[in-house]
């Protein structure tokens, strides 16, 4: 017999698979529900504890890493060749140095945890 939770967003939580059924008439896993209700099935309430855990783990698993934030604000592949090229061939090394500042800049404000 199936087991089911009444979910907050209006969707019922099948248990077996976890899967998240819509309460709309035109879904068969709905309809299969209102038939396993009809034959007895577990219906749990709402668990708040366990959906704020979901929920702070959903904004742990989604929340950008330093790498992410670092990556986003690091000097571009075409910049860093053009600064490499100035201060290789070119015995330029103002734009290297000022890519190295920047770098800094960024490792600083998203360190490594």
């Amino acid at each position: 017999m199936q087991s089911y939770r009444i979910m907050r967003d209006g969707f019922i939580q099948r248990q077996s698979d976890l899967a998240l059924i819509p309460a709309t008439g035109a879904n068969p896993d709905y309809l299969d529900f209102i038939e396993n209700q009809k034959n007895g099935a577990e219906v749990l309430p709402f668990d708040y504890a366990a959906e704020e855990k979901r929920q702070e783990a959903a904004v742990r698993l989604l929340a950008p890493t330093y790498a992410d934030l670092r990556r986003d604000e690091y000097p571009s592949i075409e910049e860093i060749g053009v600064a490499l090229w100035e201060l290789v061939v070119e015995n330029r090394p103002e734009a290297a140095e000022d890519l190295q500042k920047k770098r800094m800049k960024i490792k600083k404000k998203y360190p490594k945890k």
